[in-house]
């Protein structure tokens, strides 16, 4: 695929809090404003896999720091990555691309718990496993900073809907973005 040179395709995975699976959607933009492309796939956790984050969950809800948990953590971290990685394979195939067609993968992993009250926030996944399986860059780790900083680490989303919106006509009236 071809594009020039001020352009570039991310592909973003998105796994929430709800536990229902992975989002995967692909982006065309030039840094400032952003266009979805393609076709997007989502892949349903199961439920065992649904109910050991949830107990992750709690577990994690009880510590007064992530680096309590002394590697607990690595077998699920492992798993969720290579789920991350079977999606990017899926999104691949199903829009009949190639890794070499994607610049970049934004991973944000499975929050485990977001506690700025605390200074930290905590979520799963391997960035480098993952740029490993797919062979394409991975960034990660989105809220780290900001909470360490003072900040709330959050929330991400609107920041690709205001690129989103700025490839929209303004047709005079506000605009809502609803999370169902």
């Amino acid at each position: 695929m071809s594009l020039p040179k001020d352009q570039f395709i991310a592909l973003g995975l998105m796994s929430g809090t709800s536990m229902d699976g992975v989002d995967c959607a692909l982006i065309n933009s030039d840094g400032t404003s952003a266009k979805a492309m393609g076709y997007p796939v989502h892949m349903a956790y199961s439920p065992d896999l649904r109910h050991e984050i949830s107990q992750a969950m709690e577990k994690a809800l009880s510590l007064e720091h992530p680096s309590e948990q002394n590697g607990a953590m690595d077998g699920l971290t492992r798993t969720l990555t290579l789920i991350h990685g079977q999606a990017v394979e899926e999104i691949l195939r199903k829009n009949n691309l190639k890794a070499s067609d994607i610049d970049i993968i934004g991973f944000h992993g499975q929050t485990l718990a977001h506690r700025p009250d605390r200074g930290w926030s905590w979520q799963i996944g391997d960035g480098q496993q993952l740029a490993n399986i797919t062979r394409i860059p991975v960034v990660n780790d989105f809220r780290r900073q900001d909470v360490e900083g003072g900040g709330q680490g959050a929330p991400l989303v609107p920041i690709y809907h205001q690129a989103l919106m700025r490839n929209q006509p303004e047709s005079g009236y506000p605009v809502a973005i609803i999370n169902i």
